[in-house]
């Protein structure tokens, strides 16, 4: 049965990119549905208090990540509720001045409640959804499987990217996507929202690439042999040419943070796992300046690199629609700073502050860290990014503590996504496209697992 119900999740997550890069309101629901489900599948089998990464040593972090789950669906739950008009005086001013002309005894906190609403099922669902792979994670052989089916399906999504930009509508039957536009999009509207996805499974690639090599020592010309052949047919080397088809696909969409964002994480990827790879210090450098090198120099230089490099030294700051989106948004921010003008309510609140005209429909801030201030205040933002940092934290110190070399190479894969993810939220907005979220959150799961799950054969390991 369970390995029914890992199966069941693992097709979930290969399906996630394809209705939701075109961000379809019904495949939302969809997912909401199928990660309630799981979850109620898990429960079935085994009430939660029962599950083994609750009882586990290391159970006491993960019940203070489910706290803070619980408390930010608490706290947006709050900015749904009909409140009495003199608390919301009190709690949002701005709020309540914009209704108090029609003289409402109870309004909600937020000014959207029912964009507010799927904004909270979706949280919800993100939450079943790291339960869910927390349970299905469960052993080094289908992390090892999930890591691969991460990769291929990114590889896939790259191939169909290509396909539609060679071939135009011809080679897009969903007929969702703008063929028009020259640049790799894959299932996804946005380019930079499919550079983000990309990034992500490359990272975790990288993290799964490190995990099937083995460090050797001195070697006679005969042994070095033996050894190259055996790996020109091993699948490390097949797992290898995809990491490359990703890091082209991230060239090809144009996407300037994208890129140097993923850059930017590789080398402090790169130079982590350079101080913890203690005797294979040699190896480790070497496969990370190929990372640089190889996928990100040559490759990129054949791909259009080039056409990357000219739209960063053309990007003039001042003329940026976004530092116009920054500075308006300090105005915005000074009205809603303590609670937020409710959640996925940017694109309704901002024209009201928004002093650049002519620049057409902005829906979202560009910006992760600005946008969640925004919407849910200090409060529910700090405590948003502090999910995402506390399984950081795990991972790093997975990356330090463990012995276990593949439990370390995932999670170095798995910090340099968030790495690469935190960069990128400066200037896109990954984390409100599902599909990107989504992953993220298993990633999050990854973290955990390679913090606690114990190795094969360990008596005094950790698990969850």
């Amino acid at each position: 049965m369970t390995h029914r119900f890992f199966y069941a999740f693992l097709l979930l997550t290969l399906w996630l990119p394809w209705p939701w890069g075109s961000v379809l309101g019904w495949s939302v629901y969809l997912f909401c549905g199928a990660s309630f489900s799981l979850l109620l599948w898990v429960l079935l089998q085994r009430p939660l208090m029962d599950l083994p990464h609750w009882q586990a040593e290391g159970s006491q972090p993960l019940r203070y990540l489910a706290y803070l789950w619980l408390a930010l669906l608490g706290g947006l739950a709050l900015q749904l509720i009909p409140l009495p008009a003199n608390w919301v005086q009190t709690l949002s001013p701005a709020r309540w001045a914009i209704v108090a002309p029609y003289g409402a005894d109870w309004l909600p906190l937020s000014a959207t409640p029912v964009e507010t609403f799927q904004y909270w099922m979706l949280s919800a669902a993100y939450g079943a959804f790291f339960w869910v792979a927390l349970h299905a994670l469960s052993d080094r052989r289908r992390l090892r499987l999930f890591l691969w089916a991460v990769v291929i399906n990114a590889v896939i999504s790259t191939v169909y990217g290509v396909l539609v930009l060679l071939g135009g509508a011809a080679f897009e039957p969903i007929a969702l996507l703008n063929t028009n536009n020259r640049v790799l999009s894959g299932p996804f509207v946005g380019r930079n929202n499919f550079a983000g996805f990309l990034a992500l499974s490359a990272s975790l690639g990288i993290g799964l690439l490190l995990a099937e090599m083995r460090p050797s020592g001195e070697r006679t010309w005969r042994e070095w042999l033996r050894d190259t052949l055996r790996l020109l047919l091993s699948r490390k080397v097949t797992l290898r040419l995809m990491i490359v088809i990703l890091v082209a696909g991230l060239v090809l969409t144009r996407s300037r943070m994208g890129n140097t964002a993923f850059l930017s994480a590789t080398c402090v990827a790169g130079f982590l796992w350079f101080l913890r790879s203690g005797g294979s210090r040699r190896l480790a450098l070497i496969l990370f300046v190929s990372f640089i090198l190889v996928d990100v120099y040559i490759i990129g230089s054949v791909v259009g690199l080039d056409r990357v490099v000219e739209r960063i030294q053309a990007t003039e700051t001042q003329s940026e629609l976004r530092v116009d989106i920054n500075a308006d948004a300090l105005e915005y921010g000074a009205d809603y700073w303590a609670w937020g003008s409710g959640a996925d309510s940017f694109d309704q609140v901002f024209p009201v502050y928004k002093s650049v005209y002519g620049s057409g429909l902005i829906n979202q801030a560009h910006n992760e860290y600005l946008q969640f201030i925004l919407e849910l205040g200090v409060v529910l933002g700090v405590l948003t990014l502090a999910i995402g940092a506390f399984s950081a934290w795990q991972g790093g110190q997975a990356l330090w503590r463990r012995k276990s070399r593949f439990y370390r190479s995932v999670a170095l894969g798995s910090v340099m996504a968030f790495v690469y993810l935190a960069i990128h939220s400066t200037a896109d907005f990954n984390l409100r496209i599902p599909a990107n979220a989504a992953l993220f959150v298993a990633i999050m799961a990854l973290m955990w697992r390679a913090r606690y799950t114990p190795s094969k054969g360990s008596r005094t390991g950790s698990s969850l």
